[in-house]
């Protein structure tokens, strides 16, 4: 997929500014990132994904790149951090990703549920669960 090596390439050239992915992983950031939030794939259900902890974009803009009929929210507490995930879904001309900055209290949660929420290296499980339970629809997965 083109989208997937674009951002692959988004990804190496702010890391060098902005260290969102070790410098020892930069060779390794297909195997180690880009295909790893891909097996995230089989767990989507649902129309609206929240990605918790999204960092630079991982997973949810791999998964929303592979995933063009379903609606992403890039999650994370870090402006700077979603201002590089504004940027990459406006380079790569993706029309179903927004960003959301916020840390999940009672009063920056974002309007509506989610079906699915993923989180790749945030918290433990249960931390997790904890944070999102509020956003998730009745039918929902974690």
């Amino acid at each position: 997929m083109r989208s997937l090596a674009q951002f692959v390439e988004l990804l190496r050239k702010w890391n060098r500014s902005f260290n969102f992915i070790s410098r020892q992983d930069i060779e390794r950031i297909v195997p180690r990132h880009i295909l790893d939030s891909l097996t995230g794939v089989n767990v989507l259900r649902g129309a609206r994904i929240l990605d918790v902890g999204s960092g630079a974009g991982l997973p949810g803009l791999a998964l929303a790149i592979a995933e063009p009929s379903r609606s992403f929210v890039l999650c994370d507490r870090s402006e700077r951090r979603m201002r590089f995930c504004a940027a990459a879904i406006r380079d790569l001309g993706l029309e179903n990703v927004e960003t959301w900055v916020g840390d999940f209290s009672p009063r920056s949660t974002p309007e509506g549920k989610f079906d699915t929420v993923v989180a790749r290296g945030v918290a433990t499980a249960s931390l997790v669960w904890d944070m999102v339970r509020p956003v998730l629809s009745p039918n929902g997965r974690v």
